[in-house]
């Protein structure tokens, strides 16, 4: 997926809502690549104006800059799992800046998908997990199995070196001449 910024839209900032949100009531941060694509946060305050958070790792001090973008379009995007409803959302919106302030704002995407598969498959992730820890903690774990993969890792390392000492042999005694 590579690196992205995120987005923080002030609340007071209106963006538009699907006419059908089957339960979504908007998202508050969102995802673009279409900035710096380092891990930076913006936000976009309630007069539709830019700002970039600056972390001063020295001081751990978070100060905010206005950005001066100019005229730009960025496209935002957010996926929201939903756990008590029956649907997970992806939205995604088009905003133009101008004179360095969001000008237009145009909901692109809006996707609400059925959850009910990935809630199951979730649970039977979590249960597998549970039982692995379960298995993680008994006696016979702690005790002799950590010690036997150590020591089978060992074996195995040390018959990766010979074999590759004895790869290095066998070549230099193919390549040897009489």
């Amino acid at each position: 997926m590579g690196m992205f910024d995120t987005i923080i839209v002030n609340p007071k900032f209106s963006l538009p809502m699907p006419k059908d949100a089957k339960g979504y009531v908007g998202s508050k941060d969102f995802q673009t690549k279409e900035l710096d694509n380092f891990l930076e946060t913006y936000e976009i305050r309630k007069d539709g104006s830019l700002w970039k958070r600056n972390y001063q790792k020295e001081n751990k001090e978070v100060t905010w800059k206005r950005d001066k973008c100019g005229t730009i379009k960025i496209n935002i995007y957010d996926y929201q799992e939903s756990n008590n409803g029956d649907f997970d959302y992806f939205i995604e919106y088009e905003l133009i800046f101008a004179k360095d302030k969001v000008k237009t704002v145009k909901l692109v995407n809006f996707e609400a998908t059925n959850n009910t598969q990935r809630k199951e498959n979730q649970k039977k992730y979590d249960e597998q997990c549970a039982k692995r820890k379960k298995f993680v903690d008994t006696w016979l774990f702690k005790n002799i199995l950590v010690h036997w993969n150590k020591f089978v890792g060992i074996v195995y390392r040390f018959n990766t070196k010979v074999l590759g000492l004895l790869s290095i042999v066998n070549f230099k005694l193919i390549n040897l001449k009489f």
